[in-house]
């Protein structure tokens, strides 16, 4: 058995919590098992350790009787606005508040268990970021960021962080610029279920590498097709999310043209030169930043090109519309026009 892991940009809007699971689907559809982007806890978070940490227990903030988070040591809840004012999130993707754990220093583990529901594969997909600590033993120092995540066998639905490991992925990250500042990569590892004992598995986290970490945007899929996440952690898989980029739980689409109303292009849609007003390089620099993820840019402004997607190209035309080149900056004309 494999693992398969990649790295992607993601187009990301900071949204509301959404927890869901979706125990029936059409055939061949993938299946979201667990969405959570860590903005709704439990209980009001409170710092009670360093300058960011809320060690009260991932189960007592953010489980329920559906989920339950087993953990070894301290595994806690982030907030990105800390007391001391230490932290900067230049990229916005991680919203308030994240889960972060210690490597070497204490082996933090962290794990859910699932009932697969048949499918194969559980593609497990979230934001990875190195950051420090301050007080509360640290700092540990930081270093690219790792995680091992692995699926365990969990017959009849019972845990322990001894079982057998089904398969293991590593999900590696990007250097931060320093030890306060987030940089976060979206990464997604597949977990292959072939040989589990039946339908019940555990995953399981452990940062390989740096000294302290912290991961977001929690979804774990099952699927028989390797890589489909829910991106947007709103609860729908990508493989059947009229709006993979933008929450829309209620999948609601007043025009049927299959694409969700929160991802239609309004009628009065504005290009860059709409959007910035006089178009420089600095907005292609703004654009290519969408394009790999580290930037907010709707697709109705961003996508000069008309291609449905905001991508590397869009940036070009950008950057040769701000020189003076002959070249076009469209509105996109997708979404109901």
């Amino acid at each position: 058995m494999s693992s398969r892991v990649c790295a992607r940009p993601m187009f990301r809007a900071v949204c509301a919590f959404w927890l869901v699971t979706m125990p029936v689907a059409a055939l061949g559809e993938s299946v979201v098992l667990y969405s959570n982007d860590f903005e709704t806890p439990n209980v009001p978070l409170v710092v009670n350790c360093g300058n960011s940490l809320d060690a009260r227990g991932v189960n007592f903030l953010y489980g329920n009787e559906e989920f339950v988070y087993n953990q070894v040591h301290s595994v806690e809840a982030v907030l990105i606005d800390d007391l001391s004012d230490l932290y900067t999130d230049p990229e916005g993707i991680a919203g308030d508040v994240a889960l972060g754990m210690l490597s070497s220093a204490q082996n933090d583990l962290l794990a859910l268990t699932f009932d697969r529901q048949g499918f194969r594969y559980l593609n497990v997909g979230f934001h990875l970021s190195s950051i420090d600590v301050s007080g509360c033993g640290g700092p540990f120092g930081v270093a690219v960021p790792v995680m091992a995540v692995s699926l365990l066998d969990s017959p009849g639905g019972t845990f322990n962080f001894s079982q057998t490991a089904l398969d293991t992925g590593l999900a590696t990250g990007e250097a931060a610029p320093d030890q306060w500042t987030f940089h976060w990569t979206f990464q997604i590892v597949t977990l292959d279920a072939d040989g589990a004992t039946d339908d019940f598995v555990s995953v399981l986290f452990d940062l390989a590498q740096s000294g302290y970490a912290a991961f977001d945007n929690l979804s774990i899929v099952a699927s028989d097709t390797i890589g489909i996440v829910d991106s947007d952690v709103d609860g729908v898989a990508d493989d059947v999310d009229n709006c993979p980029t933008i929450p829309n739980p209620d999948q609601a689409d007043e025009d049927d043209n299959d694409i969700g109303d929160v991802c239609d292009c309004p009628h009065d849609c504005a290009d860059p030169a709409e959007a910035f007003g006089k178009v420089t390089a600095t907005d292609a620099l703004h654009v290519l930043r969408a394009a790999v993820g580290t930037a907010m840019c709707h697709v109705c402004v961003c996508d000069v090109d008309d291609s449905g997607a905001i991508v590397a190209s869009d940036s070009l035309r950008t950057l040769q519309f701000a020189v003076n080149l002959p070249v076009d900056l469209n509105c996109p004309e997708f979404g109901g026009f």
